[in-house]
């Protein structure tokens, strides 16, 4: 199920809950889990500060298989559960009557839909040139965006940061900045200074 379709239609569906979770307050809201057990234990347990009640939509065409992750997490948490593949979505009245129809018939109303997913970082190219990244793929860099290869950096999601347009363009900023420095001469590139005018002030990691 594509869900990128629907994103914020009517304010019916969310995706970030660092962001969005506000927006879910006294509502009956279905997490629509599109990644894995951990991805929607992560979002519900965030909704709870606000949401009047969260429940999660176990999808059977998710990011990982059901069957072949540990669902005792979810019988262990506080959240009420199903299990199905999604037939259709409907929204009659967005962010107040919504509703998801599994193959099996059953209905599921909610209030808003909050759709859990594993963000895939596109590090691919970096890793073929050696760009050391984590176990979950994000380019490892310091405070300023540099590798650890001469003359790469790296901004944005391919990064272990919040997923965030702000923080997306803050970062490549940054980095645009400094490959500017690494440029400009010798002098710059040995001591890479945040701004030219700080040079007294700001010293290398």
């Amino acid at each position: 199920m594509n869900w990128l379709p629907i994103a914020n239609v009517g304010n019916g569906a969310y995706y970030c809950p660092d962001c969005e979770a506000p927006l879910c307050k006294g509502k009956d809201v279905l997490v629509v889990n599109a990644g894995t057990v951990g991805s929607a234990l992560h979002v519900a347990n965030t909704l709870t500060r606000f949401a009047k009640k969260v429940r999660i939509l176990m999808t059977e065409d998710a990011y990982a298989p059901i069957e072949d992750q540990d669902l005792t997490k979810l019988d262990k948490s506080p959240f009420e559960w199903i299990k199905g593949t999604i037939k259709s979505i409907s929204f009659q009245r967005p962010s107040r009557v919504q509703s998801v129809t599994l193959t099996n018939g059953e209905k599921i109303r909610a209030n808003v839909f909050f759709v859990a997913h594993v963000a895939i970082p596109r590090s691919e190219l970096a890793q073929q040139i050696g760009v050391e990244v984590d176990q979950r793929g994000n380019i490892l860099t310091d405070k300023r965006g540099r590798t650890n290869k001469e003359g790469v950096w790296a901004a944005g999601d391919c990064r272990p940061i919040t997923q965030q347009v702000a923080m997306a363009t803050g970062t490549g900023n940054y980095a645009a900045l400094m490959i500017n420095q690494f440029l400009g001469n010798e002098y710059e590139k040995d001591r890479l200074f945040d701004h030219p005018d700080c040079r007294g002030l700001i010293h290398p990691d």
